[in-house]
């Protein structure tokens, strides 16, 4: 029997499930569960076949173990698989890392950076693809393919949104839904794709990438500017502050750029924020359903942001800790977890994200960069826009849970395990580095000894 290529699984994986939601939608079936058992069976033949030794990452076993005392928690409580359904991000991310550490490349860096740009440049097409049918009037085809199911589920469906942009210039077409990974994402997923292909890095990942990226660069941010949300608009802007004010291999994080954002900023918010953040302008009407009274869309917005803090508080401490299950609604998605699965897991989560998003950030700041080699370059360059990724996705929390979705939850939990990874090689290069000139010292000095 022909072994697996452990180290093509991840990205195997993560391509697979861009399409599952497409094909969830059609067939009406429920992927989370089978996508998952099959990454788990995969990645058990080939730890079956290989001889190598098993090396568990400590930090993602304790998550592991942690996992398995909540998933005993809910058994215990009758509450179902209900910390499982929502922890797989923690079994893709252990998986994920450890094919990576099984089966080493030497040009493996050079192969992650085509994995993850094609995934890109699919997920763009596509968007292409569904601006083309909305620019021909035939939006209604995908909200008839892709339509809502007989029953509740979790799968997403293709729904007919307002767009701002297109009512601003005159265009007769809907809001972007993305086609292959469901509503509510596609501006998100077009700042990702900004940040993979911009072309101001310090540190260029690939020189193929690199010639190409001012071109997707430009192509996904006028998807994003089509079809733009207030959420990814949020997104927008952090996206940027961070380029300017944190990414240490940004070119435009210097004194200049951050007076010129600065004077922008504000010049854009004011002129700006009618189109950025049209409910505090348009004056349109909602409904709160738990109060049965109409209000502004601003007035509904600030209550079902303000509303959920106020239950979180307000619930027995036992399910602050541990969750409720039932979340309610909530605009405030971060908030909506908190409610439903309980501090300990949300906030073990999120100081895991905050964590490997520091270590990466900080890779360049302890080191020089006249003294870093090539290969170290590469890989701080996959750690620290990986993590710039992750925060993008992550942040979106501040209204969606949309990481939580088939599809979008294995891509987030491969730039989270391809940053791990990348931060453990470049630890590994700085050793072999330092290890290498302390023995070079070590024999100057041994000659300078037999001379003298």
């Amino acid at each position: 029997m022909k072994k697996i290529a452990i180290s093509k699984l991840p990205y195997q994986i993560t391509l697979i499930s861009l399409f599952l939601p497409l094909i969830a939608s059609l067939l009406w079936i429920e992927f989370h569960r089978i996508i998952l058992l099959i990454t788990i069976g995969m990645f058990s033949i080939y730890f079956m076949q290989s001889n190598k030794k098993m090396i568990f990452s400590k930090t993602i076993f304790f998550y592991i173990i942690f996992l398995f005392f909540l998933i005993v928690y809910d058994q215990i409580f009758s509450r179902g698989l209900f910390y499982f359904s929502y922890s797989h991000i923690i079994i893709y991310v252990f998986i994920f890392y450890h094919c990576f550490l099984f089966d080493e490349k030497i040009n493996f860096g050079t192969v992650i950076i085509r994995q993850i740009s094609f995934i890109y440049l699919l997920i763009i097409t596509f968007m292409v693809l569904e601006l083309f049918f909305h620019l021909t009037g035939n939006a209604h085809i995908l909200i008839e393919t892709f339509s809502e199911g007989p029953y509740e589920s979790t799968i997403h469906f293709y729904v007919e949104y307002h767009n701002r942009f297109s009512e601003l210039v005159g265009l007769n077409i809907g809001a972007l839904n993305s086609m292959i990974l469901g509503n509510q994402i596609a501006s998100q997923l077009m700042i990702c794709a900004m940040i993979w292909f911009f072309p101001l890095y310090n540190i260029p990942g690939s020189s193929s990438v690199a010639k190409k990226s001012p071109l997707w660069f430009f192509l996904a941010f006028l998807l994003f500017i089509i079809s733009p949300t207030m959420t990814a608009n949020v997104l927008f802007i952090i996206s940027i502050s961070i380029y300017i004010f944190i990414l240490p291999i940004s070119k435009i994080n210097n004194i200049k750029s951050k007076i010129i954002f600065t004077l922008f900023l504000s010049l854009v918010t004011i002129m700006g924020l009618k189109y950025l953040f049209p409910i505090f302008y348009d004056g349109s009407i909602k409904v709160i359903n738990n109060l049965n009274q109409e209000t502004t869309t601003l007035g509904y917005y600030i209550y079902g942001f303000s509303y959920p803090f106020f239950v979180f508080i307000e619930m027995p401490f036992w399910d602050q800790i541990f969750g409720r299950v039932n979340h309610g609604w909530a605009e405030f998605g971060y908030i909506k977890l908190l409610i439903g699965n309980g501090a300990l897991w949300v906030f073990s989560l999120t100081f895991a994200i905050i964590s490997i998003v520091y270590s990466a950030f900080k890779l360049l700041k302890n080191n020089m960069s006249s003294f870093i080699t090539l290969s170290e370059k590469k890989w701080i360059w996959i750690a620290q826009v990986n993590a710039f990724i992750c925060i993008i996705y992550f942040l979106s929390l501040i209204h969606y849970i949309t990481i939580f979705r088939l599809g979008v939850l294995q891509l987030f939990s491969f730039h989270i395990a391809i940053t791990m990874y990348a931060i453990k090689k470049y630890k590994i290069f700085q050793k072999l580095k330092f290890k290498k000139l302390s023995l070079q010292q070590d024999y100057l000095v041994t000659q300078s000894f037999i001379k003298s």
